[in-house]
């Protein structure tokens, strides 16, 4: 064999020594992006941030963490380290925890070609899961909290008034809550309400004929009230007037009439 033929087959040998290596090449894992944050929701294949970012999440990703065998993995503000793989640009594990996770980065300073949907800073609301009668707001678990709602009435208020809570929630119906008599200007009402229940209100006597008023004696704002995320809690808060004892103001004859229905109230 001359020298020409030599090196046409050790060139041969190489070539098909480097094709032998390429699938090998090929198999090398994707890198991985480590995503910290809590959970606002999983819907339909994605997994959502209370940041408002989504991800796409597998059909088989692996989950692992608290409790996962007994209640749904992935329960509202529940803390979540999410592997992103960055070749499909999708989650393929999920680790949970009770408690925020150091590690990862946070799910709005991942780059923009990795999320789904970019949202405002602020959680869209539409994607926010209810829970109870009132449902909750994001970054809250929803627990049962002892709610109170303490009142003090101006000193004019009628021995023989009682007190209500109108809310968005009864449709402003002007008796919706009453509040039972603590002494001669104070009274209360306790329900159970869910951490991160928002609830517009106003107080009245019964009617919107009755309803409070503000030191101008005009109707003011509309009262807002997060629950908080705690196990007892107590909202405070002062009437300053009510509409029908206001100079000049006519007090209705009849106290005990049906309630009429009251105006349509937006809450801010």
């Amino acid at each position: 064999m001359n020298v020409r033929n030599l090196m046409r087959v050790m060139f041969t040998w190489a070539a098909l020594g480097a094709l032998a290596l390429t699938p090998a090449l090929a198999q090398t894992p994707a890198p991985q992006i480590a995503i910290s944050g809590q959970i606002l929701d999983v819907q339909n294949g994605y997994l959502f941030f209370t940041t408002g970012d989504a991800f796409r999440l597998a059909q088989d990703a692996a989950v692992s963490g608290y409790h996962t065998s007994t209640l749904p993995p992935f329960a509202v503000g529940t803390y979540a380290l999410a592997d992103l793989d960055t070749a499909s640009k999708i989650v393929v594990g999920v680790q949970l925890s009770t408690k925020p996770i150091k590690e990862g980065i946070a799910p709005d300073k991942v780059d923009h070609a990795y999320i789904v949907a970019l949202s405002p800073p602020v959680a869209n609301p539409d994607l926010v899961p209810k829970q109870g009668q009132y449902g909750h707001a994001a970054g809250y678990t929803g627990r049962d909290v002892l709610m109170t709602f303490r009142v003090e009435v101006p000193p004019n208020t009628p021995i023989t008034s009682s007190v209500y809570i109108a809310t968005d929630v009864s449709d402003w119906r002007a008796d919706a809550i009453k509040l039972h008599r603590l002494d001669g200007l104070h009274f209360a009402v306790t329900a159970r309400m869910p951490s991160g229940t928002i609830i517009h209100y106003r107080y009245t006597r019964g009617s919107w004929q009755t309803e409070e008023r503000n030191k101008a004696g005009q109707e003011g704002n509309v009262r807002r009230f997060t629950v908080p995320e705690a196990d007892t809690a107590q909202r405070d808060d002062t009437v300053t007037n009510w509409a029908d004892l206001l100079p000049g103001s006519v007090v209705p004859q009849i106290l005990s009439a049906p309630p009429t229905p009251g105006p349509i109230i937006k809450a801010p």
